[in-house]
């Protein structure tokens, strides 16, 4: 099993390598419409914006900009803000991982890595997703 799965993810980095930033560029928009879905499916809210752009790296940089839970809407207005903000923050980091699963099985991506880049806010996030390249 162990040979199999390297044997795949020698393929997927092949793939990977063989594709052009042409090409990587083209999934900009299928990236950003698939991650709307599930923001919807999972969050249960259609997110204003998302963005993607492959680096010349074929290194991936996602922002996403959301609309604040109901949960985080009613704590601040309770007058617990560092409560909401540590909730949508919490919310944003359990969605980082839900990004990746979708960059590598839908879109065929081997993701190295992917962390959130500062600043963070709960309504506003980008991420950096590196790409296996070896």
């Amino acid at each position: 099993m162990i040979n199999q799965s390297a044997d795949q993810s020698k393929h997927v980095i092949e793939s990977l390598m063989e594709r052009t930033t042409r090409e990587l560029k083209k999934l900009e928009v299928p990236i950003a419409n698939k991650i709307k879905q599930i923001c919807l499916e999972y969050m249960g809210s259609e997110h204003g914006e998302v963005e993607c752009t492959f680096l010349r790296s074929h290194d991936l940089v996602i922002t996403i900009k959301r609309q604040r839970s109901a949960t985080e809407i009613f704590l601040e207005k309770q007058g617990r803000q560092a409560l909401s903000k540590e909730i949508g923050v919490s919310v944003n980091q359990a969605f980082r991982e839900r990004v990746a699963l979708v960059l590598m099985k839908e879109f065929d991506l081997p993701v190295n890595e992917i962390s959130m880049l500062k600043p963070v806010s709960p309504s506003r996030f980008s991420l950096m997703v590196l790409i296996s390249k070896v």
